[in-house]
């Protein structure tokens, strides 16, 4: 058991007590000068005494869990850059395996609190099952729990929910705090099925956009969904790039002994993941490319959820070093067919300098990508598809200029330097307005 941790209570979040702050650069300093990935460039705006609360609802947000987790944890390298020491509010289940290295990795915070599902099974009930419904209710009982209704009720300047369905939190917050949606993307699209019916399907995007009023800023990866949102009178949209950490240039895009896989698959168990997987392995890998002796790996934790045995597909789950699996890789195929948002795992593949072959879903949100990566219609010809991919397997030169197309592409246009310099803006004028319109700003203005 780590020093600071305390066991569990009925009905109460674990609280680890603060740590002392751990220094943002710990390079050393010939190295702290010359290395472009540390060196800043502009003045941050942003106060680092700012009190921060941030909730997260699908537990500790560990690498390669799930595009989402990419989102948190780019707050996280946000923040320690800036010197401020968030509260770290997420649920948990009865699985405590990874706790103690996710407690480590962020010991620099102001305190990690969890809310022990297994504890509040109405709650965790909820919270299991795939319906916006039923998430809006777990958010609003975890309200009546009285020690996570007491660190949600402890003062802050901001205050970070993840995804709409958090909005019933609100109602535990304090006053005169900035209150932002990390929105991730439309939800209500999110648990759309083939069956939904288009006029429900715009009556739960209307609702969505009803409840981004309850805040002060609803942060969006997407641009295009952040001006829908605008234009639908959510005035309060804002669009932030998603950083992609790059791979060092130096580095192979391929492992020199030669690649372990033909093919790279990257995903969480979210349903599209699972389905799109599932529809390349039946339409494209089978019939037309496991017959050319193509290998094709998949990592995280979608394997737990195909139904796919095959000596050709390897599945890896979750892996601690998923650049080497990158590198060791030839291709980055993403055959999605639906979502919202932005498709991180197709950002993380440019950022290695990998090639990519995938959807128009797979590129959603990303303008101006046409010479980063190859979109085809799966589903219209799959021998196609199939064909395009060969042709990228066999050729190290094509392997080579898309991915540095690709690598140049998010440098420019997803670097971790602009998504800090958006957030220092977009926070410093939150905070700005937030403060001037309080009663105690107006009675010393008076």
């Amino acid at each position: 058991m780590l020093p600071g941790r305390k066991s569990f209570t009925p009905r109460c979040p674990r609280t680890r007590a603060p740590q002392p702050k751990t220094p943002v650069n710990t390079l050393p300093e010939n190295q702290a000068k010359t290395s472009p990935r540390h060196r800043t460039e502009f003045e941050p705006m942003i106060n680092s005494a700012l009190r921060v609360t941030y909730y997260y609802p699908w537990g500790p947000f560990h690498p390669v869990r799930s595009g989402a987790a990419s989102v948190a944890r780019a707050h996280m390298r946000y923040f320690r850059s800036r010197g401020i020491r968030p509260t770290v509010i997420v649920p948990i289940d009865g699985n405590t395996a990874g706790l103690e290295e996710f407690e480590r990795e962020y010991a620099w915070t102001r305190e990690v609190c969890y809310l022990p599902l297994f504890k509040v099974p109405h709650i965790e009930r909820c919270l299991h099952t795939w319906a916006f419904d039923s998430y809006l209710a777990g958010h609003a009982a975890m309200c009546d729990v009285p020690d996570f209704h007491c660190i949600l009720s402890r003062p802050a300047d901001l205050v970070f929910l993840n995804y709409i369905f958090s909005c019933p939190l609100l109602d535990a917050l304090p006053g005169n705090t900035v209150r932002i949606l990390e929105s991730h993307d439309f939800i209500s699209r999110q648990f759309l099925t083939s069956n939904t019916a288009p006029a429900v399907a715009a009556q739960h995007l209307s609702v969505e956009f009803e409840l981004y009023s309850l805040f002060d800023a609803v942060f969006m990866i997407n641009e295009d969904e952040a001006l829908l949102a605008r234009e639908r009178g959510a005035a309060n949209s804002i669009y932030v790039p998603q950083p992609v950490e790059l791979t060092d240039p130096g580095f192979p895009a391929e492992e020199s002994a030669g690649p372990l896989y033909d093919l790279l698959f990257v995903g969480s168990d979210h349903p599209p993941n699972v389905e799109g997987a599932e529809w390349f392995y039946e339409h494209v890998f089978a019939p037309h490319l496991k017959q050319h002796g193509l290998r094709w790996a998949i990592v995280g934790s979608v394997c737990r959820r195909l139904n796919v045995r095959d000596a050709s597909v390897h599945l890896l789950g979750v892996v601690e070093d998923l650049a080497r699996i990158y590198r060791g890789a030839k291709l980055v195929v993403i055959p999605l067919f639906r979502g919202a948002g932005i498709s991180i795992k197709t950002l993380e593949a440019l950022g290695q300098a990998k090639p990519i072959v995938t959807t128009a879903c797979g590129r959603r949100g990303l303008k101006g990508c046409e010479q980063a990566l190859v979109e085809l219609d799966f589903q219209d010809d799959p021998r196609l598809a199939a064909e395009r991919i060969l042709h990228l397997c066999g050729s190290a030169a094509a392997r080579r200029k898309l991915g540095d197309a690709g690598y140049q592409y998010v440098r420019r246009h997803f670097s971790p330097q602009a998504y800090g310099e958006k957030l220092d803006r977009t926070l410093d004028r939150l905070v700005s307005g937030k403060l001037s319109a309080s009663p105690t700003a107006a009675s010393r203005a008076a």
